[in-house]
């Protein structure tokens, strides 16, 4: 009976709910942290089967940190080889189903937006940047032109800008035009194996002619976060390095 009981269940359909959870968020404050004073706030947005833990070693590149760093932990556990891994996470739902990409996917970049407005309700802040890397980069382009002037800029570490038209309900037109002006630092590794500096070379262009500010920055190595060219971002923002 049990046999028969096993069978029966062993490939049950899967359906999905929309449901409220409370996210980690690592942050940092400056080492004399003083509530008076206004601060640049950084949002760091990890890459995909990363946490806020991995990303945490950021804080260590600067000696003067002047600034406010937090990373929240995205919303989904990373899949990997199909095991859903509890310390490893995913910012994008990992479904074949693309109606389901297009429900969940503006969920995300409210969510980091929550973030930056509540830390900006808790925090006197000059300036906020979203800091993506990898996967995260693609989302720090969609809350940082969803934002209605929340965010004043991008670094974006070796990733991709979302094509308005393969994923319009992550960014359209209509809404990266209302983003004119918007200050973006990117920069890649030339030898990037995993998502190649072309993407980020090709984005520069597409961004200028949005009328976005853009840097770009080209190092030498791979899919990687160097101390020197994050310090190179931060100093282009005028933050703390």
């Amino acid at each position: 009976m049990a046999e028969a009981i096993a069978e029966e269940i062993a490939e049950p359909r899967t359906v999905y709910f929309e449901a409220r959870k409370l996210l980690d968020c690592k942050l940092f404050l400056p080492d004399s942290f003083d509530p008076s004073r206004e601060y640049p706030l950084v949002i760091g947005l990890h890459g995909y089967g990363g946490s806020p833990e991995g990303l945490a070693g950021l804080w260590t590149y600067f000696p003067n940190r002047d600034f406010i760093l937090a990373i929240p932990e995205a919303p989904y556990a990373y899949p990997g080889n199909g095991v859903k891994m509890g310390d490893k996470f995913s910012w994008d739902f990992k479904v074949p189903d693309k109606n389901l990409w297009q429900k969940a996917d503006p969920w995300v970049y409210e969510y980091i937006l929550r973030v930056v407005g509540d830390l900006q309700k808790e925090y006197k802040i000059s300036t906020t940047v979203l800091f993506g890397f990898s996967q995260g980069v693609a989302y720090a382009y969609a809350a940082g032109f969803h934002s209605e002037g929340l965010v004043d800029g991008l670094i974006c570490f070796g990733g991709t800008f979302p094509s308005p038209d393969r994923y319009p309900w992550l960014l359209d037109e209509i809404t990266i035009k209302s983003g004119a002006g918007l200050r973006i630092f990117i920069a890649h590794g030339k030898t990037d194996q995993v998502i190649s500096s072309e993407r980020s070379i090709r984005a520069v262009e597409k961004l200028r002619g949005y009328q976005c500010e853009v840097e770009i920055h080209l190092f030498d190595g791979g899919h990687m976060l160097p101390k020197a060219a994050v310090r190179k971002a931060f100093a282009w923002f005028d933050i703390s390095s």
